[in-house]
């Protein structure tokens, strides 16, 4: 009589365990800003061989944290000056957890896009996209 007591005690307990550590997923909000050309606290420059500038990482509304943009591509018909230069379109792949900032010239000059990978940020669901910054829902527990 002992051993079924404990035996459906353990069972029981197994079963409500089960069923409190799973619970759905919580969701970590975050705010991209991509770098912008014509701001002097984000502003992009062209190295010669790359592109890159600090664009701004909120999350969960809490501060803004400099996090690094850099281009992967070749650079070499972007002119040295960005000034004709405008955010065309921010992306996320959540599958690799990067966003990309896209650029496009007024006067025709090539275009070209720089990246920054999410530590942690695979998996995420893009709420909101803009021209210059993105808003991301990272899943997070279980």
């Amino acid at each position: 009589m002992k051993n079924i007591f404990a035996l459906t005690l353990a069972t029981a307990f197994v079963a409500f365990s089960s069923t409190v550590a799973f619970a759905n997923p919580v969701g970590i909000d975050l705010d991209i800003q991509c770098p912008i050309v014509q701001n002097q606290s984000s502003m992009l420059s062209n190295y010669g061989d790359f592109i890159a500038g600090y664009g701004l990482e909120r999350i969960k509304g809490q501060g803004d944290f400099p996090i690094y943009f850099k281009s992967k591509n070749s650079v070499n018909e972007i002119p040295a000056k960005l000034e004709n230069y405008y955010n065309s379109a921010a992306e996320y792949n959540s599958t690799t957890g990067e966003i990309t900032c896209k650029y496009a010239s007024g006067k025709g000059e090539p275009f070209f896009e720089v990246n920054y990978t999410l530590t942690n940020g695979k998996g995420g669901k893009a709420e909101f996209l803009g021209d210059d910054r993105i808003n991301i829902l990272i899943p997070f527990g279980f």
